[in-house]
């Protein structure tokens, strides 16, 4: 079983970049749409 820790809002890793690595993982592996890509790009684009 695997387990995977997402922290988006900073409160569990002080300066992680954990939301960025968990999207390029979907990414890479054809698990988010067009529509999933442009959110992400946009989110990282206002933060």
């Amino acid at each position: 079983m695997k387990c995977v820790f997402v922290d988006v809002d900073g409160t569990l890793l002080s300066g992680s970049s954990s939301e960025r690595v968990f999207i390029a993982h979907l990414a890479r592996r054809g698990m988010l749409g067009p529509r999933q890509l442009s959110s992400a790009l946009g989110y990282f684009v206002r933060y």
